[in-house]
């Protein structure tokens, strides 16, 4: 015999910590991954502007994992029109 309330609470636990854990990875990503040039670890700490209530802004590098999410909602948005497009598909 099956407990059907224990099968939903089994589906949301397989929702859920993937999805923390996607988060938490992406998270990383998001902050350790940069390109490193020859001046990345200065620009990460030098101050270029100070600004009112201790505000400071910095040219540091820009991150790897942003510039991947960028380029790849980018091509999935272009192939999934062209896919439309090709398929003659009515949305």
């Amino acid at each position: 015999m099956r407990l059907f309330h224990l099968i939903n609470l089994e589906h949301v636990f397989l929702y859920v910590f993937p999805t923390l854990v996607f988060i938490v990875v992406f998270w990383v990503f998001l902050r350790f991954s940069h390109f490193h040039n020859a001046d990345s670890e200065e620009r990460t700490y030098k101050t270029v502007n100070r600004f009112p209530e201790e505000l400071a802004d910095r040219e540091a590098p820009f991150p790897l994992g942003i510039t991947l999410t960028v380029i790849g909602t980018v091509l999935w948005v272009f192939f999934y029109i062209l896919w439309h497009g090709v398929m003659e598909i009515q949305i």
